[in-house]
């Protein structure tokens, strides 16, 4: 019976064998679909890593642009308002000097009216 027990023995450690063999060739079969993914997972992240940079760079353009011609539109305001105050300045000169052209002309008339009135006075008479 020895045999016969020897026999069992190596029956069951071949069993264990063959059990442990499967799952050491169902744990190479995870461990190769997990590299796998992990490797996709890397190959993602480098994309989307990529297109995070090229975003960032998109965004530092477009703020650099805006600032530009935020800078150009003031510049030009700022050209338009001088015109404007040059413009207000020249056009309240030209008043000035019509109200004392005005006030001239003014005293002109007055003194021509009082002439005049002295003239009709003396005719009266």
């Amino acid at each position: 019976m020895k045999a016969e027990e020897l026999v069992k023995r190596v029956r069951a450690d071949l069993d264990n064998l063959v059990g442990t063999l499967g799952n050491l060739a169902n744990l190479e079969d995870r461990i190769s679909r997990a590299k796998a993914e992990c490797e996709s997972m890397e190959d993602k992240a480098k994309h989307i890593k990529a297109e995070l940079e090229s975003a960032t760079a998109g965004l530092a353009r477009a703020q650099v642009e805006n600032q530009r011609r935020y800078e150009q539109e003031m510049f030009t305001k700022q050209g338009e308002l001088r015109d404007l105050h040059e413009r207000t300045n020249n056009m309240k000169a030209k008043l000035t000097a019509v109200n004392q052209e005005l006030a001239t002309k003014t005293a002109e008339l007055n003194s021509i009216n009082a002439g005049l009135a002295e003239v009709k006075r003396k005719f009266a008479l």
